[in-house]
């Protein structure tokens, strides 16, 4: 399930007071008297509703998860109804009838892209916004750190990796190639942060949006051992207000993006790491992170490699392999049962009949073989054709 439709983290957004306080002070500084404002990823509505209180005189609100009927219960109750026009689909299929005066957006994670890709943000840029228009964020910044997280490491590294009579090194190995969330504090980073990147969401153009390739080199000056990579944001809202959640920051509903090392390093102070982070995205909300490590130090004027690892979040998806075999070139495809049932709902769903007139024209046309079942089957795959958006 898409963590979104989940009301309990909705709850902890619209309890972090830094976020909420920050993006109405960002609507109420840019949003002017009579403005046309477009809220991507509306959620519960409550930027909708804060760009309401500051003067916009339309809302679009484009939310394509059911958790805009929490927006539109919360515009209602808040007395905006007559303002806001609710766009309950996918950005890519929305038409708006005007462009917009202002573009905002909540859709951060941990590390600042998340819920969605900064290309997304570009194409609804593109499409919505005039362009004397301002957007909400219009700047991204990304920073990193490594750090010691000895806990952390352990549980996601399956440190006991026998147990019971068990191996568990294969989920081990998945769960190091992936990036996680967890929160880090100031006293846990063993170098000053670094700036990767700064993505202005106003200029950036779609090409360069979704791709990343940065390298650093952090000093390592303490002694410890060092677990991984951190990584946050700072998102400037306007140029007067800014939000991120840096280890600085007091805690807030996003926690820092944690890259694993392969295996942690003893350090004894004066070592160098050199991080290669690269992103592609291959959808607006899937990822590929790659982190390539190296770790070395200075003996007798001499650098030495003391650890060299290199990863991905492609080796860490669990991937099945029957369905990887489906996407070989020469792999032919079959029609299954549950197809039969899809090719017939699209060949008689008009408008006019009820699930039990489907149900029971498929009775007629297929004599049941297996009747205890075939009823639930079919009503199972109705709703997932309905969910699905094949029939409505």
């Amino acid at each position: 399930m898409n963590a979104f439709m989940d009301i309990q983290v909705h709850a902890q957004m619209l309890a972090d007071q830094e976020r909420m306080q920050s993006y109405r002070d960002a609507l109420h500084e840019v949003v002017q008297k009579d403005d046309v404002v477009v809220d991507f990823g509306t959620g519960t509505g409550v930027l909708a509703a804060f760009a309401c209180q500051a003067g916009a005189a339309r809302v679009y609100a484009i939310e394509r998860l059911p958790i805009v009927e929490v927006a539109r219960a919360t515009v209602a109750a808040s007395g905006f109804a007559d303002r806001v026009v609710f766009y309950e689909q996918d950005f890519a299929t929305v038409d708006l009838p005007q462009r917009a005066d202002v573009l905002v957006s909540e859709t951060l994670g941990s590390f600042g892209v998340g819920e969605t890709s900064f290309g997304t943000l570009v194409d609804c840029r593109e499409r919505m916004l005039r362009q004397s228009g301002r957007m909400i964020p219009h700047r991204v910044r990304l920073f990193a750190a490594p750090v010691s997280a000895p806990e952390f490491y352990d549980l996601l590294s399956f440190a006991a990796t026998q147990r019971f009579g068990l191996d568990l090194a294969a989920a081990k190995e998945l769960a190091l190639n992936q990036h996680q969330g967890t929160h880090i504090t100031t006293t846990q980073c063993l170098s000053p942060a670094i700036p990767l990147c700064a993505i202005n969401l106003a200029t950036v153009d779609r090409s360069t949006a979704d791709r990343l390739d940065i390298q650093v080199d952090f000093p390592l000056e303490k002694e410890g051992t060092v677990h991984g990579i951190a990584g946050w944001f700072e998102a400037d809202l306007t140029p007067s207000v800014t939000l991120s959640n840096a280890p600085t920051r007091r805690p807030s509903s996003w926690q820092h993006s944690f890259f694993p090392l392969l295996q942690p390093v003893a350090l004894i102070g004066g070592e160098h790491l050199t991080l290669r982070l690269r992103m592609d995205c291959l959808d607006t909300d899937h990822f590929i992170w790659r982190w390539d490590s190296r770790i070395a130090r200075v003996e007798h004027g001499i650098r030495v490699m003391v650890a060299h690892f290199q990863q991905d979040s492609f080796r860490g998806r669990i991937i099945s392999r029957n369905p990887l075999r489906s996407t070989a070139p020469a792999y032919a495809p079959r029609s299954t049962p549950d197809g039969e049932v899809t090719r017939f709902l699209l060949e008689h769903v008009d408008g006019t009949q009820t699930e039990e007139d489907l149900i029971a024209l498929w009775h007629r046309q297929h004599p049941p073989t297996t009747a205890p079942d075939q009823r639930s089957r079919l009503q199972r795959l109705i709703r997932r054709a309905l969910v699905l958006g094949d029939i409505a």
